[in-house]
């Protein structure tokens, strides 16, 4: 487990079992920063961090100079930015290791919506990937990864909970220290889906 004190930065479902979590593995969360979202899965991250006594920022920028600077003011080891959809900037991943988690095989699939594609282009399986964030999109180094079944039936709900699921049970393995890089020739990238003109598939 990556040692150290913490800072979540999210805004969805996801997030807050990543807290959730961490929180049951005891680990030292010093800060969550949450941005407000209409997306369909966002999660009210200010009441999960009242419940376990966390220091709770909005974020509107995550890159403005107010945010860069809290988190160097506060001084975390290591930041998880999980079901967050924006890119972190270099000010902040100068302060310290960020990891993200991204629910594809890594380098396959980066980019946009990768369990709606895989359930959309027919896969049998996918991935949870936790990895090192650098100023790339889902470019960074891999610290562990597991395969995903996908059933006959699933939907993005019922995916979503079983890649949650092996993804929180990864957590206590990671390790900053065995990192391995993305091979960038075998990396494609998903577009953003469409409502208009891309299949429908079950929520």
């Amino acid at each position: 487990m990556i040692p150290g004190r913490i800072i979540v930065i999210g805004e969805s479902s996801f997030s807050k079992s990543v807290i959730d979590r961490l929180v049951e593995l005891k680990c030292d969360i010093i800060a969550v920063l949450a941005r407000e979202s209409n997306d369909e899965d966002h999660d009210d991250l200010r009441s999960t961090a009242k419940l376990y006594n966390i220091s709770w920022h909005q974020v509107v920028n995550v890159n403005s100079p107010s945010i860069v600077e809290l988190i160097s003011r506060i001084k975390p080891d290591v930041i998880y930015c999980v079901g967050f959809r924006r890119i972190i900037g270099g000010n902040i991943l100068q302060v310290c290791p960020v990891v993200g988690f991204h629910p594809s095989p890594l380098p396959i699939g980066r980019g946009h919506s990768p369990l709606w594609w895989a359930l959309d282009l027919g896969w049998i399986e996918t991935s949870a990937t936790w990895f090192v964030m650098d100023e790339g999109c889902d470019t960074g180094d891999i610290l562990d990864q597991k395969a995903v079944p996908i059933l006959t039936g699933d939907t993005y709900t019922s995916l979503l909970r079983r890649t949650t699921e092996i993804a929180l049970s990864m957590i206590p393995d990671l390790d900053l220290s065995r990192r391995m890089p993305q091979d960038n020739a075998k990396a494609t990238l998903f577009r953003k889906r469409s409502k208009e003109t891309d299949k429908w598939i079950p929520y």
